[in-house]
């Protein structure tokens, strides 16, 4: 019992040595300093999926992909409706010639034309020894006469020195320029009238004599020659006193050789 009793004792003053009484809260005090991070721990286990969030917004385009391989050709599809006739387009160039084609058969000979009227010629008339000569200022207006008894006089020659202008020389009652000896290209025109040949001198070399003008020669001489072949015979009682020459080219020289008849 004693030694009980004496435990019970020592229990006592052992519970009576740490009881405290609890005063009221003091102030709290300053937060201590941030301790050091702990080591993370081992991943716990994935948790379940949450409800989806708002849509976020678009972010920047991305970069191009690479283009991809073309596909096989697909099968044909059925013919579509004619479409509208489009604009006429501008003309293309101009192809090569083609090659020459195959003659065709040979024509039929045709009939012959029927004959002209005559043209005007030699005055019919006149003997032997008789020379032709205007009889008006008319074309083709010609008579036969007779030449000037005793042979006539000696021919003499008129030269021409000129460079595209006009001239003009006296001429006998009645003769006849038989020859026309030119030094170079020229062409010459001889007229019975100054009138006439100021009517005429202005008419190309291509242009065909219109008639009216009084012109009595015309010779186109390509180089150094001599025209015998077309004699000229004017009658003094149709024409003025002078023969008007005009010439075109040179300079040249002109001789002509006059008969008196």
């Amino acid at each position: 019992m004693a030694e009980d009793y004496a435990a019970a004792i020592e229990r006592e003053v052992v519970a009576v040595g740490v009881v405290e009484r609890q005063g009221p809260p003091g102030a709290q005090g300053d937060p201590g300093p941030e301790g050091p991070a702990g080591a993370d721990g081992a991943q716990g286990p994935e948790g379940p999926e949450g409800a989806a969030g708002p849509q976020g917004l678009p972010g920047d385009p991305g970069p191009a992909g690479a283009d991809g391989q073309d596909g096989a050709t697909g099968p044909e599809g059925p013919q579509g409706p004619k479409g509208d006739t489009g604009d006429t387009g501008p003309q293309g160039p101009q192809g090569e010639p083609g090659p020459t084609g195959l003659h065709g058969p040979a024509g039929n000979d045709d009939a012959d034309g029927a004959d002209g009227a005559p043209g005007v010629g030699v005055p019919p008339g006149g003997t032997t020894g008789q020379v032709m000569s205007k009889a008006s200022g008319a074309d083709y207006d010609t008579r036969w006469v007779d030449p000037a008894s005793g042979g006539g006089a000696e021919p003499t020659t008129v030269t021409l020195t000129d460079v595209d202008g006009n001239e003009q020389f006296a001429f006998p009652e009645l003769a006849s320029i038989y020859a026309i000896n030119y030094s170079g290209p020229c062409r010459l025109r001889l007229y019975r009238t100054a009138s006439g040949r100021a009517a005429d001198a202005p008419r190309e070399v291509t242009t065909e004599y219109p008639g009216g003008r009084d012109r009595m020669y015309e010779y186109v001489a390509t180089a150094p020659e001599t025209d015998d072949g077309s004699p000229v015979t004017i009658d003094r009682a149709v024409a003025e006193t002078n023969v008007y020459a005009h010439i075109e080219g040179g300079p040249v020289t002109i001789a002509l050789t006059i008969k008196e008849i």
